[in-house]
């Protein structure tokens, strides 16, 4: 599926919406059409005439062009939509999405807008309470809303900086009065060091109490009972908005992990799965994961290698 007549959408389409592209930038057009034909989400590519602008739900378009919509676009043109004379916003600007290509968070953006409130995508939008929930494991999910509202998902390998960095890049790209980062302790060996990361990076707004790290238990989170392979979201992903809906316990500083025999013979197992049973890390590289300094398929490398 990709790009389709206005007229051809049908009540009950993925996102019962009209997305329409609207960039000169070849580049972005590419990208975004691209992500949007591999996820089978419909749109229409846009002119330069602004009397159907308001009759799309969401326009996508360039940081650059995003900023000159804004200032050129004339309600009283946009006269020729589909309901009565108005179009489906009502004479209104429909949201705008700018992508910025060097941004690392367009794919989840892209691939979730199905289950977006898309008028809160918008990078003009100030949200009062921003939600981001992580669902630590080999595999990270995560998930961000603006307090009931969903806004994205994006699944990611595991590793700290990475991880880090992307949350920064949330925070900035979503700004709000009040941010909860909720992290799911099910799989401690990865949720203590990325507990511990976030809470170094994010110590400022902790104390100034911007920011609030909560670790949650995940019981129950990956479940595969409720899950449904149609969804657009990942089992991880699933797993961190469910973490995202629990309260959990406040976190201030980083957190103190004990070392212990049940622990380190616990990732030993893990690694002797994860390489298919041809390698077992030492207990001394087993400690430095448990301690967060390195990461399991580090260990795994180092051991390998020795």
């Amino acid at each position: 599926m990709g790009e389709i007549n206005r007229d051809e959408r049908k009540d009950g389409d993925i996102l019962h919406a009209m997305i329409g592209i609207c960039t000169r930038d070849a580049t972005v057009y590419g990208y975004v059409s691209s992500v949007l034909r591999r996820e089978g989400i419909p749109y229409q590519v846009m002119g330069s005439s602004w009397e159907v602008l308001d009759d799309f739900d969401l326009i996508i378009t360039s940081c650059e062009e995003e900023v000159l919509l804004r200032i050129q676009f004339d309600p009283n043109e946009a006269t020729r939509g589909r309901n009565g004379g108005r179009g489906r916003n009502g004479g209104f600007l429909p949201p705008i999405l700018g992508i910025a290509l060097e941004s690392p968070l367009n794919d989840g953006i892209l691939r979730t807008l199905p289950l977006s409130n898309l008028r809160k995508l918008e990078s003009t939008f100030h949200h009062s309470r921003l939600i981001i929930a992580l669902d630590p494991g080999e595999h990270v999910g995560i998930v961000v809303l603006s307090d009931s509202s969903f806004l994205m998902a994006e699944t990611l390998s595991f590793d700290i900086k990475k991880i880090t960095s992307y949350v920064k890049a949330l925070i900035e790209r979503f700004p709000s009065s009040h941010m909860v980062i909720k992290i799911g302790n099910g799989e401690e060996v990865y949720a203590y060091p990325l507990i511990n990361a976030l809470c170094t990076v994010f110590q400022v707004g902790i104390e100034a109490g911007l920011l609030e790290i909560r670790m949650v238990n995940e019981r129950n989170t990956s479940t595969k009972k409720k899950f449904s392979r149609k969804t657009i979201l990942s089992i991880h992903e699933y797993s961190a908005l469910l973490i995202a809906g629990r309260n959990g316990r406040l976190v201030t500083s980083p957190v103190h992990i004990l070392i212990t025999n049940g622990r380190v013979k616990d990732l030993k197992r893990k690694s002797r799965r994860l390489s298919n049973g041809t390698i077992t890390i030492s207990t001394e590289l087993a400690e430095e994961v448990i301690k967060g300094e390195i990461t399991l398929k580090d260990a795994i490398n180092r051991q390998k290698s020795k």
